[in-house]
């Protein structure tokens, strides 16, 4: 006789089972002679037969029989009607006899259930145990590529007793659709299997592999170039590269590889959907600069990130706990019911906000990939359209194929916004070209000119003085001399310029080359500035003491850009300095600074690297005093550093305005005197100190 056992609680001990099972096997043992007309004979199947069918087919049914709660075990036949539940353990039984002359190999098919074993018997012993079911391991079962299937031999003129249990997780039903196969007939199933499927598992392949290698492009560009977009794509194209693999049958490699850990397959699929919209709506973000064009619609889009990370550990938790469907049903639609709406609005604010000519992309990639979504879930749904114009396919290869176009619309997207980069960075470096061609036209006609000043003033110096009377010799050659002295120190100047000139320009190259457009941009019009204001007071003997520190304090920001900030640096004018009204030779501060940054604080090791230019009224003396204070390496150490370099920083401005000192003392009767000072603590070099004293004359100082 066979039987069938229900259990409505899904937590019976193991131990409880194998008692339930011998006496199923004693039961079956004991009533076979008496009922062997409902043992299945193989002479009698034409390959195949469904166990519902067979009439030896039984179910144990546990019955209450009293109020107290007392039960009994009851036979009953299992029947195609035989209704199923959910959180019940089924155990069928049913005696299988070969009485062909040859040995047969029986496929046993499980139905789409979680958990399937079935005990074989042989005269009462258990002589096999074989696990099949949709959540068994690969390596704990009979076939590796198939999931419902499992067999066993059936040797000539022998009986075997077959006790098959089910077990399902998360509410579902146990499926009574249990066949017996022939080798014949099992091979037949499978082959129709493989060639309704095999087009759908080659386009899903060439998919996984697309994608495959845009994710490791986009991971390439990323470390190339730092850029977030990059990485966000990459994750995207990931996520969507591992729902597809999960989905993937067990018939293929990569199903089996996933099959080791069915659980993937059971609560990985919804997060991995999660996960690829929220890196999505990052990539997004980057792509479109929503920021830039609508702060609302940035937040909206963030808060909308931040909900589908925080679903991910909700829809894990009702999964992990196997809520029921009452519960983990609306959570999986409600999700639906509002991304969809939202993502809706969103895209038509984007339209109507974002002006971009990258939009058009995104738009085209997200209406494929929408539209490909929307046809997929109609023809699952309704399984019997596809077919009708495509057999080979399945819904989710019109899944894929609205990725595949959403990832090459978005490729074109990402191609262009390079194109837009290339463009900017290509318009930037043709404007620093202008300028320092420009510049170097400026210094160069500036210094054609001043040569033929200097030689013309020269050679009417000589035809004057030849020409000159004796008796005026001397206020001649007073006045001639004079006039040289100016014409000289306009020659210093001149040299100053091209120094200081050429001095910076190979940091703006280097930011232009480097792609750092904004500090480049203002690099550059600080230094055209700077240029402007050392050209026009390159013209005048005297400027203000206002006009010089302004270009000093140009000067000192070009130069703590160019070296990244790794000295800082103050000027502080005292409240009684009128600057305005103090007039001083062009450049007389810079030489000396130039020399502080270069030879003090860049060979310095110190963290802090500090410069002070300080300017004051001498009450005591009636001086102005400007004060130019390093904490850098002292004359000393940099002269001996210096000596070491082949090729160092020449700085000739020092000599150069010392030479300019003299001259302006000398030509226009004034007091400028110098000072250098060395800084020691506890005998260690620890700065310089340049000291410069003006000697005003009172009605300057009185204004």
């Amino acid at each position: 006789m066979n039987t069938v056992v229900n259990y409505t609680d899904m937590r019976v001990p193991k131990v409880c089972l194998l008692i339930v099972l011998l006496s199923i096997t004693t039961h079956l043992r004991a009533q076979q002679s008496m009922e062997s007309s409902e043992i299945y004979l193989l002479s009698e199947w034409n390959g195949q037969v469904r166990v519902c069918e067979i009439q030896g087919a039984k179910l144990l049914k546990t019955i209450t029989v009293s109020a107290n709660g007392d039960t009994v075990k009851q036979f009953i036949p299992f029947t195609c009607q035989t209704p199923s539940l959910a959180d019940t353990i089924y155990t069928i039984g049913l005696t299988v006899r070969n009485d062909l002359e040859t040995d047969e190999v029986i496929y046993f098919y499980s139905g789409f259930n979680d958990f399937v074993q079935v005990y074989i018997y042989n005269e009462g012993i258990l002589e096999q145990k074989l696990k099949v079911g949709y959540r068994v391991p690969v390596n704990e079962a009979t076939f590796e590529a198939h999931y419902f299937y499992t067999a066993f031999t059936l040797p000539s003129k022998a009986d075997r007793e077959l006790v098959v249990t089910i077990k399902n997780r998360a509410k579902k039903k146990a499926e009574f659709q249990l066949a017996l196969h022939s080798e014949t007939s099992f091979y037949k199933t499978i082959h129709i299997f493989r060639d309704t499927h095999t087009t759908s598992i080659l386009l899903a392949t060439f998919f996984q592999g697309a994608l495959g290698f845009m994710v490791l492009f986009m991971a390439f560009l990323y470390f190339k170039n730092k850029q977030v977009i990059y990485l966000y794509y990459s994750f995207y194209l990931a996520f969507c590269v591992l729902y597809v693999m999960l989905n993937m049958p067990r018939l293929t490699l990569i199903g089996q590889w996933v099959d080791y850990w069915p659980w993937l397959r059971i609560y990985a699929i919804e997060p991995v959907q999660f996960f690829s919209f929220a890196a999505y709506n990052l990539f997004a973000l980057e792509l479109l600069q929503i920021k830039k064009a609508d702060e609302k619609i940035y937040k909206i889009i963030w808060v909308m990130t931040v909900s589908y990370l925080v679903y991910i550990p909700a829809i894990l938790i009702v999964q992990l706990v196997e809520a029921p469907a009452a519960i983990a049903l609306p959570l999986f639609i409600g999700s639906r019911a509002i991304i969809f709406p939202v993502n809706l609005i969103v895209i038509i604010q984007v339209i109507r906000k974002v002006h971009s000519p990258i939009v058009k992309y995104f738009i085209s990639g997200l209406s494929a990939f929408l539209l490909g979504g929307i046809v997929a879930s109609y023809c699952y749904y309704e399984p019997t359209i596809l077919p009708q114009f495509f057999p080979a396919l399945k819904p989710s290869n019109i899944y894929q194929a609205g990725i595949l176009l959403e990832v090459l619309c978005f490729s074109f997207a990402l191609g262009y916004r390079i194109k837009l980069a290339e463009d900017e960075r290509s318009k930037n470096h043709q404007a620093y070209v202008q300028q320092v061609e420009a510049n170097r036209q400026m210094a160069e006609n500036y210094s054609h000119k001043l040569e033929e000043e200097v030689l013309q003033r020269s050679e009417k110096i000589i035809s004057i003085t030849q020409e000159a009377e004796k008796e005026k010799a001397s206020a001649q050659r007073s006045e001639l001399e004079r006039k040289l002295m100016e014409a000289e120190m306009m020659a210093l100047r001149s040299q100053m310029n091209p120094h200081f000139l050429f001095n910076s320009l190979n940091s703006i190259k280097y930011f232009i080359m480097s792609n750092q457009n904004d500090k480049a941009s203002g690099y550059l019009s600080r230094f055209s500035k700077l240029i402007r204001q050392i050209l026009d007071h390159s013209r005048h003997n005297l400027i203000s003491l206002e006009a010089e520190l302004a270009a000093l304090q140009l000067y000192l920001e070009i130069e703590a850009n160019r070296f990244e900030g790794k000295f800082q640096f103050s000027i502080n004018v005292s409240d009684e300095v009128n600057a305005s009204a103090i007039l001083i030779p062009p450049m007389l501060l810079q030489p000396f600074v130039e020399n502080a940054i270069w030879h003090g604080l860049l060979n310095s090791e110190s963290n802090e690297k500090k410069l002070g230019i300080s300017v004051f009224d001498d009450e005591g003396t009636e001086d102005y005093v400007f004060i130019i204070e390093d904490n850098g390496i002292g004359r000393k150490h940099a002269k001996a550093i210096k000596a070491t370099r082949v090729n160092t920083h020449k700085s000739v401005g020092m000599a150069l305005t010392e030479s300019r000192i003299e001259l302006f003392n000398k030509n226009l009767n004034n007091d400028i005197r110098l000072e250098v000072q060395d800084l020691y603590e506890q005998e260690k070099a620890v700065g310089t100190r340049v000291i410069i004293r003006l000697k005003v004359k009172q009605e300057v100082r009185s204004i």
